[in-house]
Order: C-alpha cells, then sequence, then structure tokens
C-alpha cells in the first residue's frame, strides 16, 4: 500500500476547534484508508499525551519532529482544505516539497493521480522486502505438496 502523509491544522485558539481539526484530520484518514491507501495521520498525536506519566513531558515542536520524521517514508501528502496557514502544516508542505513528494489537496486529486499500477508495484516490493526478494506465489501443487511432506514426517512426541 502507498503510504500517504495527512498535513492539516491541528493547533487552535480554543478546545473546540482543536477537536474540530482532529475529526477533519482523523475522518480523511480513514477516507485514505478506505481508498486503499496507508495514512499517516498525526491527528492520532494525541495518545502519547494521554499515555505520559507524571513528570513526562512532550512538547509541541516534539510533536512536529515526530511526524516531520515519517515524512520521508511517505509516498504522498494529502493536505486538508483550510489549512493553508497552519505553522505545522507550512512546514510539511516546505519539507514534502524538498524531498520530491507529491502534494495533493483533496482525495480525489489523489486517486486521480495515483494509479492502480503504482499500488501493485509498491505491494509486489514489500513482499519481495519481507521475503528477502525470494519468490512468495506458491502453485496450489506445490502447496499440496509441501503438506504431504509435513504429514510423513516422524512425529517428534514418539
Amino acid at each position: 500500500m502507498l503510504k500517504i502523509y495527512v498535513a492539516g491544522a491541528y493547533s487552535a485558539n480554543d478546545i473546540l476547534t482543536v477537536l474540530d481539526n482532529m475529526r477533519r484530520g482523523m475522518r480523511a484518514a480513514t477516507e485514505v484508508l478506505l481508498a486503499g491507501y496507508s495514512p499517516f495521520v498525526p491527528f492520532f498525536d494525541y495518545h502519547f499525551q494521554l499515555m505520559l506519566r507524571e513528570g513526562e513531558t512532550l512538547t509541541v515542536e516534539d510533536y512536529y519532529r515526530y511526524s516531520i520524521a515519517w515524512l520521508p517514508v511517505c509516498d504522498a501528502m494529502l493536505v486538508l482544505s483550510g489549512s493553508e496557514y497552519s505553522k505545522g502544516t507550512i512546514q510539511e508542505i516546505i519539507v514534502a516539497k524538498e524531498l520530491g513528494i507529491p502534494i495533493y489537496y483533496s482525495l480525489e486529486e489523489l486517486t486521480a493521480n495515483v494509479t492502480p499500477e503504482l499500488h501493485q508495484a509498491n505491494d509486489n516490493t514489500f513482499k519481495k522486502e519481507i521475503t528477502n526478494g525470494k519468490e512468495t506465489k506458491e502453485t496450489q501443487k506445490e502447496k499440496e505438496e509441501r503438506q504431504e511432506e509435513k504429514d510423513n514426517r516422524p512425529s517428534k512426541l514418539l
């Protein structure tokens, strides 16, 4: 699956706007996932804040650095509408441009420019990586032969 960085305004001057920004970002990420991509979702960062113990702290800058660190492995960026003036989003766009990562401003634009062939190529690359380049396809006959060999082995419990 292609990895899509979902960028958008998060911080705001009031809690209701922060919550609305989070809702918008999480909903956009859900739509990205439903469209067949693997989203990176900075809007889920709040989980870290909820897990901090007494004396532990994370700053807004820590969260910016954490999110930006994921950009180099992403295949594209989706920027939520209305986020053009967000400090964090501006920085994310700058870094994405420096890395040559394509930037899209709507899910429709993203899906129109990322073809199924790219999905297939990416999935095949992943399969080869997790098997150290070995082919993973197996014919039905090969599966049956492997199972028969397994069935004919003497039991180690005897």
